[in-house]
């Protein structure tokens, strides 16, 4: 159990950060009205924003 945890955490670091931003990427591509998205996630995040805020 512990031996699949280290080598997990030893290998896929660097890969991780090579593959994230091209699945982030090409998630983007594959919407057809980014902004829409945006405010989409804005209209999500700022509720949140607020609690925190007060």
């Amino acid at each position: 159990m512990e031996r699949p945890i280290s080598t997990f955490s030893e290998k896929p670091a660097p890969h991780r950060t090579e593959v994230a931003p091209r699945k982030f990427i090409h998630a983007l591509s594959k919407l057809q009205n980014p902004l829409k998205f945006f405010t989409r996630v804005v209209a999500q995040i700022q509720p949140l924003l607020e609690e925190n805020r007060s």
